[in-house]
């Protein structure tokens, strides 16, 4: 505590009696279809301001996270969670500068171990989001604004009042919806990165209005 950190774990752990005995081998194979597991873990940090991580990055404010971990034998894993930030600032010399970072980043992964309770056909995803549709909802929406940036800037380069709609669910990472002022004039979008058979795919579409590259 007297560096700013706090960390809690709470839950249990089920199924460990056969490996104590070693009636069965510590392999994953056997873990992931013995153990019954349900943990919680918290953790809370305040970083001083100027305090340097690295060599190079220095940063200030508080960062938070929250994961659960779930592990139903033979069927599933899931993990989820967030990481939120509390008026967040860093900096990594000699130019690369972040100030302001508020909000959180919501992510959720399930791994099935058991491919016989796929229900679903094994075709590509598809978000509604990423087609536009309903975009009229989006005040509705629970990840509006979820993560914002007071500014990021680069030498002579700055963009500013950040604002995206992001959560990373099911080996997607989505911004549904990204918009900054930069080169005195605004630029907004979308940004969704996937996981394909032949490896990561990145789709995105973008607006401009008032740039000005002079």
């Amino acid at each position: 505590k007297n560096r700013g950190a706090s960390h809690t774990l709470s839950g249990r752990i089920e199924g460990l009696k056969p490996f104590i005995t070693k009636k069965a081998g510590l392999t994953p194979a056997e873990m992931v279809n013995r153990l019954d597991i349900g943990l919680v873990s918290a953790l809370q940090l305040k970083i001083d301001q100027n305090m340097a991580l690295t060599k190079n990055l220095k940063a200030d404010g508080a960062l938070s996270s929250r994961q659960s971990l779930s592990l139903v034998p033979g069927k599933e894993i899931e993990l989820d969670g967030e990481i939120g930030f509390d008026k967040f600032n860093a900096s990594l010399e000699p130019s690369v500068k972040v100030n302001g970072v508020v909000g959180r980043f919501p992510f959720n992964k399930k791994y099935l171990l058991n491919k016989k309770s796929l229900v679903t056909s094994q075709t590509e995803n598809l978000s509604v989001s990423q087609k536009g549709f309903f975009t009229q909802l989006r005040n509705f929406s629970a990840y509006k604004n979820i993560l914002r940036v007071g500014s990021i800037e680069s030498d002579a380069y700055k963009a500013s009042s950040i604002g995206m709609d992001l959560l990373y669910k099911d080996n997607q990472l989505a911004v549904e919806k990204f918009i900054f002022d930069a080169l005195k004039g605004s630029v907004g979008g979308q940004l969704f990165l996937t996981q394909s058979p032949k490896g990561p795919v990145l789709s995105f579409s973008t607006e401009f209005a008032g740039v000005d590259f002079d």
